[in-house]
């Protein structure tokens, strides 16, 4: 026995060198820096930095307890009792924000997006959830008093407890400049704010999508500025980690929910995603709660035989499991109603009905689906309102949609599926688990070889237990889904978040068998220390914009992918009339303008070449600008040649349209040129 501890901690050890190898392969930072790093770390982050965001921090903190207290409300008042206390703030949060979500939603169709609407709305919610608010925040309180601090738990406190800290400072730290994030996450949530609710967004296919989170970034926005949005999306990672941790403490142990939750924060595009204004990880979130109720339902079905190891099905449907499927139901409404994709998940939950009844089960599958409905029914019925086809841009075929065509189609699909391993035909597919785990060279972030190291260990598991065989079919099935659509890492952090149990289920198998816990925990901290780390090194290779104690502007003027677009639009911001409306050629990202914008997501056709070939010559052209009440077009050389290039968003017919289009813009007279920009004023 003795000789197997050592072999299993020399194994421990030589995976911990590989993890330790990968990370310095690809991450090589000057020593000397990094002491300089830190002191720039506690000099921004001082108590003047904190006490200038604490309404920020103040609102998310009354938002997340009005949800759990609304939730829980919700909960007690269909019947459904969670087993204990972790479970029950995961659950009753995730109704709460999904009910704010709706609610933005429902005043946005009213066109009452105002602080006068939302301030008085939200105390009358905490006024109704008083008593749900008191109880979480006591139990709370009790479970930090009871904590006892052991080694192992100071370790993993530390090194939650940093990736939170280093997490928050690239979250919040400077203003937001991801291009996904200008383009239609935060800069939807403003065009509505702007219009006082919910109106249709011409050429920009993704304000038609699903909006669940950028209905929280709206009301964030209306309540307390950019910053509490930019609080959302790390919120929901932390939602999404503690919703780990609660199922695996059920269904494993503690220990293991420990792991788990430690497993899902060492992974790095996890992190650093979170720090986005994006929705992936509140779609992760909403998932391993369907997956949860999904699991609790299944496994009242069955009981255990006296005096016997098989297991019975259980008819008929006790009306409290029919509620656990319900909810099930409902949380996969809140997934497909954050994101499209959000309906593989429903079609693997409904395929686990179908084939764990034994038999098609009309009942259950129509509660499950009507529950799923309800909650992306207002989206549906926004995208028929405003386009006319409820799945918009989708099923173009069937239902037509406005602004879009086969060619938009055409490459819509082909850039939803062109993403992954650069290998090609089978080894494409047989280089997944590195691309996954440890590629950085395709300028993905992965999720780390914690998984790659783990998973294997499972083959040697006699007797799986009956959760983790559902865990491990809904991941199979959702990696299979993820295979065949679109390959970006962060699109599979569902599969990959409900990993996390599997491998703390394989771990504590592993104990059973009496290999020693050092082998077993030595891969994760390392991980989380190499996660940490990779942290640290992100906002020191980009200090002057996190630490340097700089105005919002200063930083968006020297920040390196928004610096010459955000000097155009700063011009644009000052120097142009009240009523100035500007055609933007070649720059989808509209957030940061406070004129009126017309302009084009990446997959939607350029406005202007849609106009060029609705007119015959360049007066007729002018005709149709000021009949669009264009005043000033704001043209990006540079950013269109890239656009052009990768999407073809300018589509000419023939070399007559593009000559046309040439001798239009160089006709126009330029009151701003820099860096590749243009701003031209349209001539009367």
């Amino acid at each position: 026995m003795r000789v197997n501890k050592i072999i299993a901690l020399s194994i421990s050890l030589l995976l911990s060198a590989v993890v330790l190898g990968v990370f310095i392969h690809y991450h090589r930072i000057p020593i000397n820096q990094s002491l300089f790093y830190i002191q720039e770390i506690f000099k921004y982050w001082s108590w003047g930095f904190i006490s200038s965001n604490i309404q920020s921090f103040f609102l998310l903190i009354v938002l997340l307890l009005i949800s759990a207290g609304i939730g829980c409300k919700l909960l007690k008042l269909s019947g459904i009792n969670p087993d204990n206390l972790n479970l029950e703030f995961v659950l009753s949060t995730g109704l709460g924000l999904g009910f704010f979500s709706l609610t933005t939603l429902g005043l946005g169709f009213l066109h009452l997006f105002s602080p006068f609407v939302f301030y008085p709305l939200l105390l009358c919610l905490f006024l109704c959830s008083y008593a749900e608010i008191k109880y979480f925040s006591f139990s709370l309180f009790m479970a930090i008093k009871k904590t006892r601090l052991t080694p192992l738990a100071i370790i993993c406190y530390g090194c939650l407890s940093a990736i939170l800290f280093f997490g928050i400072i690239l979250a919040i730290g400077g203003p937001p400049i991801l291009f996904d994030s200008l383009v239609y996450h935060l800069a939807t949530p403003d065009i509505y704010i702007k219009n006082h609710g919910i109106i249709h967004i011409p050429h920009l296919v993704f304000a038609n999508y699903p909006l669940n989170t950028e209905m929280l970034f709206t009301l964030s926005m209306i309540l307390g500025g950019e910053t509490l949005a930019q609080l959302i999306h790390p919120l929901f990672g932390i939602l999404a980690g503690l919703s780990i941790y609660a199922m695996t403490r059920e269904y494993v142990g503690e220990r293991c929910g420990l792991y788990a939750i430690l497993i899902f924060f060492s992974m790095p595009s996890v992190i650093f995603t979170m720090t986005f204004t994006f929705n992936d990880l509140s779609l992760t979130y909403y998932i391993i709660m369907a997956v949860y109720a999904m699991i609790h339902w299944q496994n009242t079905r069955w009981l255990e035989a006296a005096g016997s190891t098989s297991k019975m099905l259980v008819p008929p449907v006790k009306r409290q499991d029919i509620r656990w499927l319900a909810l099930s139901g409902v949380f996969t409404g809140l997934a497909m109603g954050t994101k499209y994709s959000g309906i593989i998940s429903f079609g693997i939950l409904s395929a686990i009905i179908i084939i764990t009844t034994r038999r098609l089960s009309l009942k259950e599958l129509s509660i499950f689906s009507l529950a799923a409905l309800l909650p992306v029914l207002p989206w549906l019925i926004k995208n028929i309102i405003l386009t006319g086809n409820p799945v918009y841009p989708f099923l173009y075929g069937i239902f037509g949609g406005v602004n879009w065509g086969e060619f938009d189609v055409q490459r819509f699909t082909q850039e939803m599926s062109h993403y992954g391993p650069s290998h090609a035909g089978v080894w494409r597919y047989l280089s997944l688990p590195l691309f996954i785990t440890c590629d950085w060279s395709t300028g993905d972030i992965p999720v780390g070889p914690i998984i790659l190291l783990y998973l294997p260990f499972l083959f040697f598991i006699k007797n799986i237990d009956k959760t983790i065989k559902y865990l491990l079919i809904f991941c199979s099935f959702y990696l299979l889904f993820w295979t065949n659509t679109s390959m970006v890492i962060r699109f599979l952090f569902p599969c990959v978040a409900l990993l996390c149990p599997i491998i703390g289920y394989i771990i504590k198998e592993a104990v059973r068998l009496q290999v020693p816990n050092l082998a077993l925990e030595l891969p994760i901290f390392i991980a989380l220390i190499l996660n940490v780390f990779t942290l640290y090194t992100a906002i020191g290779e980009h200090a002057d914009f996190y630490l340097e104690n700089k105005t919002r502007e200063e930083k968006l003027l020297s920040a390196m992918p928004v610096k010459a677009y955000y000097q155009a639009i700063r011009f644009i911001n000052e120097s142009l009339p009240q009523g100035s409306k500007v055609l933007f050629i070649g720059e989808p990202r509209r957030y940061y303008c406070e004129k009126e914008v017309l302009t084009s997501s990446e997959l939607d056709t350029e406005v202007i070449s849609r106009l060029v070939k609705e007119s015959k010559d360049i007066d007729q052209l002018n005709q149709r600008l000021k009949k669009l009440k264009i005043t000033h077009i704001l043209y990006n050389q540079h950013g269109l040649d890239w656009l052009n290039k990768q999407f073809d968003c300018l589509h000419w017919d023939n070399k007559a349209q593009k000559s046309r289009f040439e001798s239009f813009i160089n006709s126009l007279p330029a009151v701003y040129a820099r860096d590749g920009i243009y701003l031209f004023q349209i001539t009367k």
